[in-house]
C-alpha cells in the first residue's frame, strides 16, 4: 500500500484455529477489498499464538496486509496496540470467526461522506447450546444512542471508528469486560457524532469474555458509566442493582427449565420486534 487507506480491520487473536482463517476468507470478499484493496488494510495482532497461526499468516499474504505475534497483556491492550499500528482513517475490529452481513457491508457504508462520525448498525449473532447440538441465530438492530447508559448500541463488530478517538481514548485496561463500553460512554459525553444504519453490519459467534461472567460484566458497565458522565452513582446502582439482584434466579432458571423454554422467554423479554 502506497498510500494510507480509507479503514483497517483489525483481529486481535490466541490461538483461534481456523476461526481466524474464515474471517480473513471471509473479509477478502468484500467488494471494497477486490475493487479497491488500498483502502481496506487487514491487519492482525497475534498474541504468541502455539496453534500455528503465525506460520498460516505468513503462508497466507493475500489474506492479510501485516501482522505481528508477540505476548501481551490481554485483549484490550492488543487492541490499543492494533490501533497505534493501523493506518486507516477508519478502524473496526472484528473477532476470529466473526464476519460481515454481505460482501457490500463496508462498500454501502459511504465513510468519505462521514468523515468525523462513529458509523454502527446491527448484529446476527450466531448461537449454540452447549447442552445439545441446536444451533440457532437471532437478529439484534441497533439501539439509539440514549440506550447507552443501559447496555451496548451494537457489537463492536458492527462499529466503524475514526482512528484519532481510538487515540484519544484509548481502551482502559482496568475494565477487563466493558472497556468497549466505556469507550463509547466518553465518546458519546464528548458529543462525537454517531450515526446508525438500521441494517445488519456483522454475523458474529455468541462467544464473547464478558458473556461469562455476568455478574462482573454489570459492574463494570455500572462504573462505566458512572466514570464516563453518563449517570450519577445513584443512577448507576438504579439502573445495574435490578439486574445483579435478578442474576441469580436468572442463572437458576438457565438450569432447571427446558432449553426450548429458556429460549423463548430470552426471545420474548430481549429481542425488540421484528428481530429474526
Amino acid at each position: 500500500m502506497t498510500k494510507d487507506p480509507l479503514l483497517t480491520l483489525v483481529t486481535v487473536t490466541r490461538n483461534p484455529g481456523v476461526l481466524l482463517h474464515q474471517t480473513l476468507q471471509a473479509t477478502a470478499a468484500q467488494t471494497l477489498r477486490l475493487s479497491q484493496p488500498e483502502n481496506l488494510e487487514v491487519l492482525v495482532v497475534d498474541g504468541a499464538s502455539t496453534d500455528g497461526t503465525p506460520q498460516w499468516l505468513a503462508q497466507n499474504p493475500t489474506l492479510v496486509d501485516r501482522w505481528i505475534s508477540e505476548p501481551d497483556e490481554g485483549i484490550y491492550p492488543a487492541m490499543n496496540k492494533a490501533v497505534t499500528l493501523a493506518r486507516g482513517h477508519w478502524i473496526i475490529f472484528m473477532n476470529a470467526g466473526d464476519w460481515f452481513e454481505n460482501p457490500r457491508v463496508l462498500e454501502d457504508l459511504d465513510l468519505v461522506s462521514r468523515p468525523n462520525s462513529v458509523i454502527y448498525g446491527g448484529v446476527r449473532v450466531r448461537h449454540s447450546d452447549p447442552r445439545s447440538s441446536v444451533t440457532w441465530e437471532d437478529i439484534h438492530p441497533p439501539l439509539a444512542l440514549a440506550h447507552l447508559a443501559r447496555q451496548m448500541i451494537c457489537s463492536h463488530q458492527s462499529m466503524v471508528v475514526p482512528r484519532s478517538y481510538l487515540l484519544q481514548f484509548p481502551f482502559d485496561p482496568q475494565f477487563t469486560l466493558a472497556a468497549d463500553h466505556f469507550f463509547l460512554a466518553l465518546l458519546a459525553t464528548h458529543k462525537v457524532p454517531f450515526v446508525m444504519v438500521p441494517y445488519t453490519l456483522s454475523s458474529v459467534l455468541a462467544l464473547g469474555e464478558s458473556g461469562r461472567s455476568l455478574s462482573r460484566t454489570y459492574q463494570e458497565k455500572r462504573r462505566a458509566v458512572v466514570r464516563a458522565g453518563l449517570l450519577s452513582p445513584l443512577g448507576g446502582w438504579l439502573i445495574y442493582g435490578p439486574k445483579l439482584f435478578f442474576l441469580p434466579f436468572k442463572t437458576l432458571a438457565k438450569r432447571l427449565l427446558p432449553f426450548s423454554v429458556v429460549r423463548r422467554v430470552k426471545r420474548a423479554l430481549f429481542l425488540p420486534k421484528g428481530s429474526a
